[in-house]
């Protein structure tokens, strides 16, 4: 019965000493996990404020970009103010020098007795881009002064229709392509006003305006035009 229970006690003793050993490697493990779950804790709040830093370091890059982009916009519109663009005149119709052919195309279209003096254009040249409908390139003009050119833009707006070598002509402003896709977005109002017989037009850069009778609105958006 002694050596029994000897036997007894000494199976007991070895399975406390293997518990204890088990218990002190979780203990291991737990110290271990616990560390790692301190330095994960500690790099998520080292990130998050790197986050947050860079959050507000794009907010406000972006507003630079804005402003930026502004004044981008303006310069290249007060680069392009003395500026129009003729459209329809017919490839090779120059046959010479581009600006002296607009010089004499414009009084042609617009009436000699408007011009008293002759237009002085510093640059006159066609798009190097070729269409893929094959229509003529615009004419892109440049007048050394601004005053002649608002002439010729009031001209062409009161006229009827502008007619060289049997081809339609339309002469526009030459706007820069951030203006000309915010004028782009009133197609459809533009259209509605043509089959109603109501006058519209664009105060620069791109708000929009009606005139009805005596009444005239204005709208930044076509969100906005009833």
């Amino acid at each position: 019965m002694l050596a029994a229970i000897r036997t007894l006690s000494e199976n007991v003793d070895k399975r406390f000493i293997e518990l204890n050993t088990t218990i002190t490697s979780l203990k291991a493990d737990v110290s271990d996990i616990n560390a790692r779950v301190t330095t994960t804790e500690e790099a998520t709040v080292s990130h998050e404020k790197r986050i947050e830093d860079l959050e507000r370091l794009c907010t406000s890059l972006a507003s630079q970009s804005k402003q930026q982009q502004a004044k981008l916009s303006y310069m290249e519109d007060c680069a392009r103010r003395q500026n129009i663009r003729i459209v329809g005149i017919k490839e090779k119709a120059e046959n010479g020098k581009l600006t002296d052919f607009v010089s004499t195309l414009l009084p042609t279209l617009l009436g000699d007795e408007h011009f008293s003096v002759p237009i002085r254009i510093d640059n006159a040249f066609r798009s190097s881009k070729i269409r893929m409908d094959r229509k003529p390139r615009p004419i892109t003009v440049r007048f050394h002064h601004l005053a002649v050119k608002e002439l010729v833009m009031k001209l062409a707006k009161d006229s009827s229709g502008l007619r060289y070598d049997n081809s339609p002509v339309l002469i526009y402003p030459d706007l820069p392509a951030d203006i000309l896709q915010k004028r782009q977005q009133f197609t459809a109002i533009k259209e509605k006003c043509r089959a109603r017989k109501i006058r519209y037009g664009f105060r620069h850069p791109t708000k929009f305006i009606i005139t009805v009778g005596d009444c005239t609105e204005t709208s930044d958006s076509p969100e906005n035009t009833n």
